[in-house]
C-alpha cells in the first residue's frame, strides 16, 4: 500500500472514497477525507470488539481480507472537491451502495436522499386530510426532536400532556392524529374513557412540572382504511398557529 505524497494531496483536495472486498467485488465503506485518508482504515491498530458499531464492523471486515492474505481495493469515486462538496457526494454513493455497506450513517443530509419521485411528490405537495362528516379527530402537533422513524415515537409524543377539556374528550371516541411539520405522521383510535389527569411523579417527569392540569391518553392504532386516509396527508390549519391542538368536526 503507498502513501500519498504532498503533490497528490494537493492535487486531490476533498476526496470520496470506496472500500471494497477484493473477495466480492461489494463496496463495503463509503467515507470521505483528504491525504492519507482513504488508508487509515487499514492502517489502524484498534481492537474489533463484539459491539456492532461502524468502526468495529468496518475493521472486523478489513481484517478478514487482511487474513485472507489480500487488501481491500481503494477507489477515488470523486476529488478535486470542497469539504461541503464532499459531504453530498459522500451521502449520494452511500444511498447507491447501503446494502453492502458497514457505514451505521446515512450520510450529510440524508433527508434529501434517495426516494422515489412518488415520495418526493407527496413530501413536497402532499394531499390535505380530509374533513369528514362524523369523524371526530383532534390534531395535535409534535416536535421533530421527539420523532425518530417508526409511528410508535409517533405515539409516546403525541400522547401526553395536553391542556385540553376532558369532558368534552370523553363525550364521544374519537381519533388523534399526530401531526409533525403539519404532516400526519400516526392515527390513534382513543375510547371516551381513555383521557386521564397526567401525573408527572408517575410519568418521570418531576423536572418539568406543568402549570395547570394537564391530560393524556392510551390509544391503539387506528384501522387500515383510516391510516391511509390521514397518514402522509396534510393538515390545513392557520399558519403561524401557535396552539398545538386543533380539532377536526369535533
Amino acid at each position: 500500500m503507498r502513501a500519498i505524497s504532498k503533490t497528490v494531496s494537493d492535487n486531490l483536495g476533498y476526496y470520496v472514497y470506496r472500500l471494497i472486498d477484493p473477495r466480492t467485488g461489494h463496496t463495503f465503506y463509503v467515507g470521505k477525507g483528504r491525504g492519507g485518508r482513504v488508508y487509515e482504515h487499514v492502517l489502524a491498530q484498534i481492537s474489533v470488539t463484539g459491539e456492532e458499531n461502524e468502526s468495529s464492523l468496518k475493521l472486523a471486515q478489513i481484517r478478514d481480507i487482511l487474513n485472507f492474505g489480500m487488501e481491500p481495493h481503494h477507489i477515488i469515486h470523486r476529488h478535486g472537491l470542497d469539504e461541503r462538496t464532499a459531504y453530498e457526494v459522500e451521502a449520494a454513493v452511500i444511498d447507491c451502495y447501503m446494502n453492502n455497506l458497514t457505514n451505521v450513517v446515512s450520510g450529510h443530509n440524508s433527508d434529501r436522499g434517495s426516494a422515489t419521485v412518488d415520495q418526493l411528490i407527496q413530501r413536497y405537495e402532499p394531499e390535505e386530510m380530509p374533513n369528514e362528516p362524523g369523524v371526530p379527530i383532534l390534531c395535535i402537533k409534535i416536535n421533530r426532536r421527539t420523532l425518530e422513524n417508526s409511528e410508535f415515537d409517533a405515539y409516546v409524543a403525541v400522547r401526553m400532556a395536553w391542556r385540553v377539556d376532558a369532558k368534552e374528550l370523553n363525550a364521544t371516541e374519537h381519533h388523534v392524529a399526530a401531526v409533525c411539520d403539519q404532516i400526519c405522521v400516526g392515527l390513534f383510535r382513543v375510547d371516551k374513557n381513555s383521557w386521564y389527569e397526567h401525573d408527572p411523579t408517575i410519568h418521570g417527569e418531576t423536572d418539568k412540572p406543568y402549570k395547570g392540569t394537564r391530560y393524556c391518553f392510551d390509544g391503539i392504532p387506528a384501522d387500515e382504511g383510516m391510516r391511509r386516509k390521514y397518514i402522509g396527508k396534510k393538515l390545513n390549519a392557520p399558519p403561524g398557529s401557535q396552539n398545538p391542538i386543533s380539532k377536526m368536526l369535533w
